[in-house]
């Protein structure tokens, strides 16, 4: 009874206000429906997502359609009800998306601010691929420390400090890097992207630090081969583990303090509920 009254109720309100909503085949026309234009951009989703590299998508336009949650494409804005400051202070310069692995921009087909050819194209979209982008991850030889509390810093800014030759800190790497030759070339490879853990293999021709395109944030730790090593805050921005030379498997963690205490805390609390209900007074319980 409950069930049908909620249901004649709905079906009174829809009817007393229907003036007030846009017929659905209407919406659809002016692409402002946005069940449909989701389905519409599986598309453009698969495009993105057959690209190697797991590379990052920023849309450069109004009422951008939420891909990211819903065919989990990397995308540098989405639904959410807080940012990261070091994310969201200066956001959208070049330089950040090149360090933020941004290789696409989705713009609108009827945006004509851009003489580029898009590498893909579809009834609403047009997308450019931006080749300065950096990789999800990569390993640099050569630092730099840089204190400041600026955001973004000034050298990241300057479009010409080679990103990947050499990274800012802002405390010295241990070991030291001097920017020693580099007897064989880099290589990364990726073998788990989880939102809560991340493992890479690498092989480094050198002393280095190996820098990646996620945003420093505390809580994470990381391991070398299983022993534990530093995060370093890479470029005022990103994450960075320092590697020695040779083959090793890198491993990070989101283990923040706040977790272990929960458990803890919940724990004891659970025995304590336990050790009352069994030496509690049976005379009061009778």
């Amino acid at each position: 009874m409950r069930a049908q009254f909620v249901l004649l109720f709905l079906i009174a309100w829809d009817s007393a206000f229907s003036w007030m909503i846009q017929p659905r085949v209407e919406k659809q026309k002016q692409h402002d429906d946005a069940l449909a234009q989701l389905v519409y951009d599986r598309k453009l989703a698969d495009f993105i997502k057959a690209q190697p590299g797991m590379p990052r998508v920023h849309f450069d336009a109004e009422a951008s359609p939420n891909i990211g949650n819903a065919y989990g494409v990397p995308v540098t804005w989405a639904m959410s009800a807080t940012m990261l400051a070091d994310y969201t202070d200066g956001f959208g310069y070049p330089q950040q998306r090149n360090l933020l692995s941004v290789r696409y921009t989705v713009r609108r087909k009827s945006d004509k601010s851009t003489g580029a050819t898009p590498v893909y194209s579809d009834d609403m979209w047009n997308v450019y691929e931006n080749p300065e982008a950096l990789p999800r991850a990569w390993i640099v030889h050569s630092v730099e420390v840089d204190r400041s509390a600026e955001r973004p810093l000034k050298r990241i800014v300057d479009p010409t400090f080679d990103l990947r030759r050499t990274v800012l800190v802002e405390n010295p790497v241990e070991p030291p890097l001097d920017g020693h030759r580099v007897e064989f070339e880099d290589i990364v490879r990726w073998l788990t992207n989880e939102p809560n853990r991340l493992e890479l293999e690498v092989t480094a021709g050198g002393p280095g630090l190996l820098v990646l395109s996620e945003v420093f944030y505390p809580g994470w730790t990381a391991r070398v081969d299983g022993v534990p090593a530093t995060i370093y805050r890479a470029d005022g921005l990103l994450r960075a583990v320092p590697i020695a030379q040779g083959t090793h498997r890198v491993s990070l963690r989101y283990k923040p303090a706040s977790v272990r205490w929960g458990v803890i805390l919940t724990v004891l609390t659970f025995l304590g509920v336990l050790c009352l209900g069994r030496f509690r007074d049976p005379k009061r319980s009778a």
